[in-house]
């Protein structure tokens, strides 16, 4: 006599009670024992991004602010390092520069994606687009935005380095974070955010693809590498 299969709810919550449990063990063996920040020599990115390079020079006569669309409460929370800064060209060219530095890529410390904050701001998100600014460095893969506020249209290009990789977008970031918990490995994290004002959109834009490879030409290649990760890894 064969014995009768078990019901279908009991297979189901055995399935389920499976799944919970295995879920529960990758959480826990995906908790970070490391972390890249504090096995890192402690870098201090005012000094390593130049205020005068090429054609462009810190402007300091606050003729223009840099918009941070972030709560300071939040950005002490998730960035322990800030530099924000507007530069100016002989042509009286503007670029707004935002580098925000975090130690720590948990879900909840992680970088905060500017296409999400410009919003909660009040900012009116117009376009959003992956594309990419073509240095002598290679392709840097970026997310290109436009928001507006009453008259001010500002376009933003601006990329997350999580480790040593670039991410754009919630599943690159997500997936990246995860690459880096299964070797047990909290990742550091930048944003770096560039924007300026115009209705001209393409004109804007390639006026700040045409500053950020002046700012990499600038930097050292150890200080480069801390703000578009390793180079074998982020180019297609």
């Amino acid at each position: 006599m064969t014995a009768a299969p078990p019901p279908h709810y009991l297979i189901r919550a055995i399935l389920i009670a499976f799944f919970l449990f295995a879920g529960a063990a990758l959480s826990i063996a995906m908790q970070p024992t490391r972390f890249m920040a504090r096995e890192q020599a402690k870098v201090d990115y005012a000094k390593i991004i130049p205020r005068k390079f090429e054609d462009w020079r810190e402007d300091t006569t606050i003729a223009f602010s840099v918009v941070n669309p972030q709560q300071k409460a939040l950005l002490d929370t998730l960035y322990s390092q800030l530099v924000s800064r507007v530069y100016v060209n002989r042509d009286g060219q503007r670029i707004m520069l935002s580098v925000a530095y975090g130690g720590d890529q948990s879900r909840d410390t992680q970088v905060h994606k500017p296409e999400v904050c410009y919003p909660a701001q009040g900012f009116a998100l117009l376009s959003k687009e992956k594309s990419y600014a073509v240095t002598e460095f290679g392709r840097i893969p970026t997310m290109r935005l436009v928001a507006q506020q009453g008259d001010r249209t500002e376009p933003v290009t601006y990329w997350i380095r999580s480790g040593d990789f670039l991410v754009r977008g919630s599943i690159e970031q997500n997936l990246t974070r995860l690459r880096y918990g299964l070797r047990g490995i909290n990742p550091d994290g930048l944003l770096f955010r560039v924007s300026s004002i115009g209705v001209d959109i393409p004109a804007q834009f390639s006026l700040q693809e045409s500053f950020i490879a002046a700012l990499l030409r600038a930097a050292t290649p150890t200080d480069r590498k801390k703000l578009i990760g390793d180079p074998t890894v982020v180019r297609d």
